[in-house]
């Protein structure tokens, strides 16, 4: 019933550690449930754990975020899980995406058969968007998320989509910046 909430889904998408408590009371359909929620959220999240009695491991706290969150132009990583590989992009948090642009990136994806999904976290203008392209639908919700730019992108295998061109059509989609004389 809080789930549809926009303060739950703000402190959900700020939040590094995703943390289930009175595990004892849960069953393990329920225990599987947050385990499946948490593998679906986005951002992703630096630690996810199941505690009893409110039991926190105080080190947890300490977390910060490393060197794979500065990044200069674009830095990826890529999965390769059969029938589908993913690869994803992360950019600084001051890099801007221009709105008709990313539209227009995105709704070319949305036809192209060789991409399953994409969904990512967009600086755009004063406002901050997570976008999620499935079935061919493309949604676009505010996110109170601000680490960074981020993308992710699911193709089939077998089409060998190829990576570089995602990327260059990735950094087209940036606002320019102000260049004063």
């Amino acid at each position: 019933r809080f789930a549809d909430l926009e303060t739950y889904q703000d402190q959900l998408s700020l939040a590094d550690i995703l943390v289930a408590n009175k595990c004892e009371l849960a069953s393990n359909e329920q225990m599987q449930a947050f385990n499946d929620f948490a593998a679906r959220c986005y951002p992703p999240k630096r630690l996810v754990a199941a505690v009893s009695g409110g039991r926190l491991d105080l080190a947890w706290l300490d977390q910060v975020a490393g060197d794979e969150d500065v990044v200069s132009r674009g830095g990826s990583h890529a999965h390769d899980t059969r029938p589908f590989m993913s690869h994803g992009w992360k950019f600084e948090p001051e890099r801007e995406f221009d709105a008709a642009r990313l539209d227009a990136l995105f709704a070319r994806w949305a036809t192209d058969e060789r991409i399953v999904r994409a969904k990512g976290v967009f600086h755009i203008g004063r406002a901050w968007r997570l976008a999620n392209l499935v079935n061919g639908r493309m949604e676009l919700h505010p996110i109170a998320f601000r680490r960074d730019n981020r993308v992710e992108v699911i193709a089939l295998a077998a089409s060998n989509l190829d990576w570089v061109e995602v990327e260059v059509e990735l950094i087209a989609a940036m606002a320019q910046p102000n260049v004063r004389s």
